[in-house]
C-alpha cells in the first residue's frame, strides 16, 4: 500500500515536470511573440517601404498608453538586413517596465535572448529605450527557438 503511494506520488511529479508546470518567473510565463490581446497591435516588420509606418503606428499606441499610466504590451518583430527576425517586447504595468530582445533567430547575429527591467521609457527617434535598467532573467518567445 505504501508503495503504491510513492509510485502515484512520483507518477504525479514526473507528469508535471514533463509538461512544463515549473514556478512561473518573476514576469509570469512568456507569452508567445504577438499574442498580446492590448489596445496595441503587433509590429511585423520586414524590410519595407511601409515599415517606418507601420512601427510608428505600434510605438505611438505605446506611448500613448504608456504616459497615461495604463498597462500595455507591444511586440516588435525587426528584421536583420538578411531577414532574420529579433524579436523584440514592451510589457508595462503598473509595476516595471519589461524590454526583451530575443535574437535566437538571427542566424549570423549572437543568438541570445536580453531581458531588462527599467524604471521608464524614452521616445526618440525609432525605437523607445528604457532608463535605469538592470538585467533579468527571461526565456524569450516559444516560436523564436
Amino acid at each position: 500500500m505504501n508503495m503504491t503511494r510513492i509510485m502515484v506520488g512520483l507518477a504525479l511529479i514526473l507528469g508535471l515536470t514533463a509538461c512544463g508546470s515549473g514556478p512561473p518567473s518573476q514576469f509570469g510565463d512568456s507569452a508567445p511573440f504577438g499574442s498580446n490581446d492590448d489596445q496595441c497591435a503587433s509590429a511585423n516588420l520586414r524590410n519595407e517601404a511601409d515599415d517606418e509606418q507601420v512601427l510608428d503606428v505600434a510605438i505611438e499606441c505605446l506611448r500613448t498608453e504608456y504616459e497615461a499610466g495604463r498597462p500595455v504590451t507591444v511586440d516588435v518583430d525587426i528584421p536583420t538586413v538578411e531577414g532574420d527576425p529579433i524579436f523584440r517586447r514592451y510589457h508595462v504595468t503598473g509595476e516595471f517596465i519589461l524590454i526583451v530582445d530575443d535574437s535566437r533567430a538571427d542566424e549570423y547575429g549572437q543568438g541570445i535572448v536580453r531581458a531588462r527591467t527599467c524604471e521608464t521609457l524614452e521616445f526618440g527617434d525609432g525605437m523607445p529605450e528604457g532608463t535605469d535598467c538592470d538585467s533579468v532573467n527571461h526565456p524569450g518567445f516559444p516560436e523564436a527557438n
